[in-house]
C-alpha cells in the first residue's frame, strides 16, 4: 500500500489479494490464516451504508480468513509489528540504496536472513486459527 502512495480500501484489497496468492503458492490453507488491522481506512467501509463490507474485508472473506481488528487507540495490541517496521525502515531502507527490482529482493532478502535469525524482536504478524506463527 506504501508503493501505491494511498491508504485506500482497494490498495488494502490489492496487497492482501497478493499476500493470499503468495501463501497460497507456499501451499498454506488460506482459511487458517487471521489476518489483524486496525480500523485504518484502508480495511474498513467509509460509506453511509456500514451493513457494506469494504474491497478488503471482502477480499478477507473470499479466501474464507479470518479478520480480527484490533480496537480504537490500541497502539500496544500491535507494538511487535510497528517495532519490526520502524527497524525495516531505519536499518534497511534508510541505508541500503538499489536501482533496479531484483537488487532490492536480493539486499531485503539478506537483510531478513541476517535480522530475523539472530533477533527475538520480530514476533510473528500472521498467525493461524489455533495461534501458531505461519512460517515460510
Amino acid at each position: 500500500m506504501i508503493a501505491a502512495g494511498e491508504k485506500t480500501a482497494h490498495n488494502g484489497m490489492l496487497f492482501v489479494n497478493r499476500l493470499f496468492a503468495h501463501l497460497q503458492s507456499l501451499g498454506m490453507d488460506l482459511s487458517q490464516i487471521v489476518v489483524q488491522t486496525d480500523s485504518g481506512t484502508e480495511f474498513v467501509n467509509n460509506s453511509p451504508d456500514l451493513s457494506k463490507q469494504s474491497a478488503f474485508e471482502k477480499a478477507v472473506d473470499q479466501a474464507r480468513s479470518t479478520l480480527n481488528r484490533i480496537p480504537p487507540r490500541a497502539c500496544t495490541w500491535q507494538s511487535e509489528v510497528e517495532r519490526a517496521n520502524g527497524i525495516i525502515e531505519y536499518e534497511l531502507l534508510e541505508v541500503e540504496r538499489w536501482s533496479t527490482k531484483s537488487e532490492l529482493v536480493a539486499k531485503t532478502t539478506a537483510w531478513e536472513s541476517a535480522s530475523w535469525r539472530t533477533s527475538t524482536a520480530y514476533g510473528p504478524t500472521c498467525t493461524t486459527r489455533t495461534g501458531r506463527p505461519v512460517s515460510a
